[in-house]
């Protein structure tokens, strides 16, 4: 890529049409973006414009599989449509924390009101359901699974050959099976 910056303020036009007003794709470019062909500009406006990859290649006359080559292969369409993507997914972003405190209220409302089923959905996103966390407070099950991980860990390192071959790996494992048995015996 060259040092010249892409920006997509100026080339294309993100803003959403006024009710009546011509879309970004009717009326085309004010300005041919600065490395790209009128066929990826056409594709980017009809991009741009809320098109699919399928529309803007009907539209535009551009095969589906050359547009998708273009996404992949040309630095400078990508980056214009990463940067439009960018700017779009920040807008709304933007628009929904602005939302936030009046959906919150909205949804403190509704359950004050008695909608039982939004008071439980909002309990399950707060992951009320999956229950307390952290281990048994049994002993005894807290042995057994001790002796289940000691278990576990034995199994893998005598299945890794590197690792069992070795003189340090024979005294590790007959540790364990010593501790192993004196949970059982003990």
């Amino acid at each position: 890529m060259t040092s010249d910056s892409i920006s997509s303020e100026s080339q294309i036009d993100t803003t959403p049409p006024a009710a009546g007003a011509q879309s970004a794709a009717e009326r085309g470019l004010e300005e041919l973006p600065r490395g790209l062909t009128r066929a990826q500009a056409g594709v980017l406006q009809a991009l741009v414009a809320g098109s699919s990859i399928t529309d803007a290649a009907r539209d535009t006359g551009v095969s589906r599989m050359t547009i998708y080559r273009w996404q992949k292969s040309d630095p400078r369409f990508s980056a214009l449509l990463n940067a439009w993507r960018r700017q779009t997914l920040d807008s709304a972003r933007d628009q929904l924390v602005a939302l936030s405190e009046t959906a919150v209220g909205a949804v403190q409302s509704a359950v004050a009101s008695g909608d039982g089923r939004l008071g439980l959905q909002v309990l399950r996103l707060l992951g009320t359901q999956r229950g307390a966390r952290g281990g048994s407070d049994n002993p005894a099950e807290v042995l057994r699974r001790l002796e289940q991980q000691r278990t576990a860990h034995r199994i893998k390192m005598s299945e890794t050959s590197l690792f069992a071959g070795s003189p340090e790996s024979r005294a590790a494992l007959a540790r364990l099976a010593e501790e192993e048995s004196e949970s059982h015996n003990g």
